[in-house]
């Protein structure tokens, strides 16, 4: 194997123990999506902890003990709204970062609750590519604070 290969394979060697060290907090009230996006996922490396609502995910991030990445939350749910979850978290774990989702419009979410302009948002239904490149987007970007 030559120089340029071997330092090739450490980069991505490399790349993949980072991506396996990120967790993500995925809360979504539909079951079948749940499972599909955890298995999107966990095939990347990304360990995942799964909430049916803001309150159990408020209950998992307390009692999971190490860091959380990111939150992939659905923005219309039954008994908490996507935002007052994201905005709960921030204050439990100032460090996280956001992503919402939606099978509603944005327009439509502008009109129900808090600005989301300026903020990560990703349109349901989408490719896994498309889910997997948005959350590194966003894990990546140095200033978002979510």
């Amino acid at each position: 194997m030559a120089e340029g290969e071997m330092s090739r394979d450490r980069q991505n060697s490399s790349t993949l123990q980072e991506v396996q060290q990120e967790t993500i907090l995925l809360i979504d009230d539909e079951e079948p999506v749940q499972q599909i996006v955890r298995d999107i996922l966990a095939r990347r490396g990304y360990r995942v902890l799964v909430a049916c609502d803001g309150p159990e995910a408020l209950a998992a991030s307390q009692d999971f003990s190490g860091p959380i990445h990111l939150v992939l939350t659905d923005v219309v749910m039954p008994r908490m709204h996507g935002w007052d979850v994201a905005r709960s978290l921030a204050v439990q774990r100032p460090a996280i970062k956001i992503l919402f989702i939606s099978g509603y419009p944005e327009s439509t979410l502008f009109q129900r609750g808090p600005n989301l302009l300026g903020r990560h948002f990703l349109q349901k239904p989408f490719l896994a590519n498309t889910l997997v490149h948005k959350i590194r987007q966003v894990l990546d970007d140095p200033l978002d604070r979510s």
